[in-house]
């Protein structure tokens, strides 16, 4: 440890919060004899508290403790006094302003620093620091550094506990950054409706306005137009249609092989049918009469409804459009109470360690209005 020389009347020391925190108090450290000093003014700067304030909330418990045990001693010592005396040639005081405090961009050390040299005495500086590498640093700066006898620090109880935990947060992060390497490595699937949102608002019609709407025509008599009459009825029938549409993206950094997605539609079969929704080159069809496609089928169970999806692949980085689906109302007074219903969903994948599940809402708007001729 470097000495002071001889017969310094009265010296000015700054502390690293480090020896605050894992040296002994600051009443139990022989000031005087170390720095062969008659009178030593310990002056804390406002790094200091913010170093401890923000040591509190460290994740690691042991640096928690001890940062809050510094500041209590700390509160003690001074007593909401700026300066007091510590005992006997060695005073105690604080910096409550710092004109650099804010500055952007400003490091803790340099923060530091500057509070040293910005203290106005015509006494010596030093600055007291275990730190090798600062202390090399704060000495180009002309300031005097000295560095405490490890015999002054404190002798904690739970040292041994103190190097298990320490352990075991290392452990974990080195834990955290292997799952995360291996995340990347695996597909990131997330199941959406084609608008990119987790909810869908539908707006059906009345179906007992179709069939006054299908008499409206008939009334009318128009000869050889069953195309048209088809067309028309075809059109009022998809006003009480709910069409879902669906979007499955791969957010990961590797395609997802052979991919299953199932949904659990949550709609009784005696009031809502399903059926698939599939574009063709003359226009979008509900296909009523097959409830299956080579990658979408639809299983009917007792009080709900089962569609599952199968791909091959869905490269990373990249999205795919399922095949939408119709749900149609078939009883319009018995599901009249049904103003929402969820779609819970199960994505698998021969390179996923686990299922991908997650909730989509459809929110229903009703119209009473029935439906008028054209």
């Amino acid at each position: 440890m470097k000495k002071l020389q001889e017969n310094q009347n009265i010296v000015i020391v700054f502390i690293d919060t480090d020896i605050l925190m894992h040296f002994h108090k600051l009443d139990l450290i022989p000031w005087n004899e170390i720095l062969n000093a008659d009178k030593v003014k310990i002056v804390l700067v406002p790094l200091n508290f913010d170093q401890l304030e923000e040591k509190h909330f460290d994740q690691n418990p042991i640096t928690r403790e001890r940062a809050e045990t510094a500041k209590k001693e700390i509160k003690s010592f001074l007593n909401d006094e700026i300066e007091i005396t510590l005992k006997d040639g060695v005073i105690l005081s604080m910096v409550i302003q710092e004109e650099n405090r804010k500055t952007p961009g400003l490091s803790e050390d340099n923060r530091l620093l500057d509070s040293i040299q910005q203290y106005q005495t015509e006494h010596t500086k030093v600055f007291i620091t275990n730190d090798y590498l600062f202390r090399q640093r704060v000495k180009a700066k002309g300031i005097v550094t000295v560095e405490l006898d490890e015999k002054y620090k404190r002798k904690f109880k739970d040292d041994s506990k103190t190097k298990q935990i320490t352990k075991l947060i290392k452990d974990n992060e080195q834990l955290r950054k292997e799952i995360e390497e291996r995340d990347a490595k695996e597909p990131i699937l997330d199941l959406r409706f084609t608008d990119g949102k987790r909810d869908s608002t539908q707006n059906i019609v009345n179906p007992g306005g179709i069939r006054a709407y299908a008499k409206r025509l008939r009334e009318r008599r128009i000869p050889h137009d069953e195309v048209g009459f088809a067309k028309n009825i075809k059109k009022a029938e998809d006003r009480c249609t709910m069409i879902l549409p669906f979007i499955l993206n791969n957010m990961g950094g590797t395609p997802a092989e052979d991919v299953e997605i199932k949904l659990n539609i949550q709609l009784s079969p005696e009031l809502f049918k399903i059926y698939l929704y599939r574009k063709t080159k003359s226009g979008s069809v509900i296909i009523k009469h097959s409830k299956k496609t080579p990658n979408c089928e639809i299983i009917t169970e007792e009080d709900a409804f089962i569609v599952q999806y199968k791909h091959e692949k869905l490269k990373h980085s990249k999205s795919m459009e399922l095949n939408p689906i119709a749900i149609y109302v078939e009883d319009w007074l018995g599901s009249k109470d049904i103003d929402s219903f969820i779609i819970e969903y199960m994505i698998l994948a021969d390179n996923i360690r686990q299922p991908v599940t997650g909730i989509l809402c459809v929110i229903v708007e009703r119209e009473e209005t029935p439906l008028q001729g054209n």
